[in-house]
């Protein structure tokens, strides 16, 4: 990603409290990246790196309007035809996309919002932890859904200790 070019480039430390919030949420809050002292651009912001120097201004004002008084189930149908739309796009123009299904609510709605007709085939992944129920959940449903599962072991990485693993991770992204 481009926070972890930045980051290599800048020689930057992981920031233990936006990986901590990762952990706990699936994502960085606001403009948080993984490393501490690289983060991302808000809405309406442009970055400019000249002679060494970067520079970050607003290209754009930002309006925040309130949403329509829409209701919950409106939302709902709204959202789900979004999600659908998106995901029936990515199966078409990428076949050989790769699903990580876990037994967690995200991979559960990701799964249902592609169109049953297309899932029969698809293949997934489960990461295993020992003592988890996810894999027990994701088989079902790819059993389900009749997609191509396999599940990966992460009994291999038991041994590894944090820093090491940040290498490892570094050095196959770069």
């Amino acid at each position: 990603t481009s926070s972890l070019a930045l980051a290599y480039c800048a020689a930057a430390d992981p920031s233990d409290e936006a990986l901590a919030m990762y952990g706990l949420l699936g994502f960085c809050l606001g403009s948080a990246t993984p490393f501490a002292g690289v983060h991302k651009l808000t809405a309406a912001e442009l970055c400019v790196l000249d002679a060494g120097t970067v520079r970050v201004g607003q290209y754009a004002s930002v309006a925040l309007v309130p949403p329509a008084a829409e209701s919950v189930p409106e939302l709902a149908r709204s959202t789900a035809s979004v999600l659908r739309e998106l995901n029936t796009s990515y199966v078409e123009q990428y076949p050989g996309l790769v699903l990580q299904l876990s037994g967690g609510l995200d991979s559960r709605v990701q799964l249902a919002a592609i169109p049953p007709a297309m899932r029969p085939g698809l293949r997934a992944i489960t990461l295993h932890e020992p003592g988890g129920a996810d894999t027990a959940i994701a088989r079902q449903l790819a059993s389900h859904a009749r997609l191509e599962h396999e599940v990966l072991p992460l009994d291999d990485i038991r041994g590894i200790g944090p820093a090491d693993a940040h290498k490892l991770v570094r050095q196959a992204a770069i």
